[in-house]
């Protein structure tokens, strides 16, 4: 488990668990609580490395 945050990463994970925490921290600051929760949903599904286009998920499809 601990070598599943460890490695993978990129730039573009630590932009979006910044811009999460940069959501939720503004949210804060104007009292919005969407935001708040929004912000935070998005930094953790960044830091667990989660999605479709995440190493661990896969999404493909048949046609």
């Amino acid at each position: 488990m601990k070598a599943l945050f460890l490695r993978n990463w990129s730039f573009m994970r630590i932009f979006r668990i910044a811009l999460g925490l940069i959501v939720a921290a503004q949210g804060w600051d104007s009292n919005e609580w969407i935001f708040i929760v929004l912000g935070l949903i998005f930094a953790v599904i960044s830091f667990l490395n989660l999605g479709c286009s995440a190493y661990g998920s896969n999404c493909s499809y048949k046609r």
